[in-house]
């Protein structure tokens, strides 16, 4: 069984080998996270070098957001939503949104400690977001084991986020709720992390161009 800590020291891990589990208790095939993310390998691998240097780490988050949120729709009849420009899609019946964020290195990093980052500072529509939750870890007065097998036995609602990250030779990614602690454009905590077996690379790539990749903002006037 994962572990729980204390709302500073760590998130609730659920390993590699229960994610499949996990995330069907919401509603998402793991199936349909793994093709998302190939569609966005695929868009950008296929970005020539003449593009501009965020081109590669757009299209993957472009193809990625829309292949995995087509399948939410089409096969989990999950809803469609843009506030403010940010595509999420929401669970037909619970209270469980899912964005999709290009992360940092820590992302898929086992460590209890890690911390997952995004790969650029977010804006204010996605601090809004997060910050407007309500924490479901550790802010009621029961014993710890309590805690641990109610999340266990069920993913706490909230504004979850699928979050990836193009290493030299694989992709790692999570499904994760944050804490509402979100500051200066950057994630703080998570209450629980998801994570998916890394993605393996037959070769190595020297010179990865994804830096602009991720969740986009826009400043509405």
């Amino acid at each position: 069984m994962p572990t729980s800590l204390p709302y500073s020291e760590g998130a609730h891990i659920v390993q590699p080998n229960q994610a499949a589990e996990y995330l069907a208790l919401m509603g998402i095939d793991i199936a349909d996270i793994h093709e998302s993310l190939a569609a966005g390998e695929t868009a950008s691998a296929n970005t020539r070098t003449s593009a501009p240097v965020t081109a590669a780490g757009s299209r993957r988050w472009f193809d990625t957001t829309e292949v995995l949120r087509d399948h939410l729709r089409t096969k989990h009849n999950w809803n469609l939503t843009d506030p403010q420009n940010r595509p999420l899609a929401s669970h037909p019946i619970k209270k469980y949104t899912l964005g999709i964020i290009g992360g940092n290195e820590d992302t898929g990093n086992p460590d209890v400690l890690a911390k997952p980052r995004a790969n650029r500072a977010k804006g204010k529509a996605t601090e809004q977001a997060v910050n407007s939750g309500d924490p479901v870890l550790f802010v009621l007065n029961a014993p710890e084991d309590q805690k641990a097998t109610s999340v266990t036995n069920t993913p706490p609602e909230g504004d979850w986020f699928l979050l990836y990250y193009r290493a030299e030779n694989e992709l790692r990614c999570e499904v994760s709720l944050p804490y509402p602690n979100f500051k200066d454009g950057q994630f703080g905590d998570w209450q629980v992390r998801v994570l998916l077996q890394p993605i393996p690379f037959d070769t190595a790539i020297e010179n990865i161009r994804d830096i602009g990749g991720g969740e986009i903002d826009f400043k509405i006037a």
